[in-house]
């Protein structure tokens, strides 16, 4: 069964890989694949829709699937700056998602950009 990890199981998993990488850390690039992108201006009612989707995975309240590391929902600003708060949480430097979320994710980029270049 598919099951996403918490976000604070995924804080464990990407230290314990860092921890066992040792001396080979620095050349590291985490990775990520979001589940679901939506650029949305109610991110409560459809991360609440997304619930009774992904219920099986783990993420069966609105609370979890906003929290999750694998799901953007939100404005496209919201998105972003989660985007590179998980960046400096987790170090995902490349984020990847499956091809619905394409076209939300790539209206979420230019602010992730934005905001990096403004930080």
């Amino acid at each position: 069964m598919f099951r996403m990890a918490s976000p604070d199981e995924t804080l464990r998993r990407v230290d314990g890989v860092r921890e066992r990488a040792g001396s080979r850390v620095d050349a590291l690039e985490f990775n990520v694949l979001l589940q679901a992108v939506l650029v949305t201006d109610d991110a409560e009612a459809k991360a609440a829709e997304l619930a009774t989707v992904f219920a099986h995975t783990g993420l069966d309240t609105a609370r979890r699937v906003l929290d999750s590391p694998y799901v953007l929902v939100g404005t496209a600003e919201e998105n972003a700056r989660k985007l590179l708060a998980n960046r400096e949480r987790y170090g995902f430097g490349y984020v990847t998602t499956h091809g619905p979320g394409r076209d939300a994710l790539a209206e979420v980029i230019p602010h992730a950009r934005r905001l990096a270049e403004e930080s």
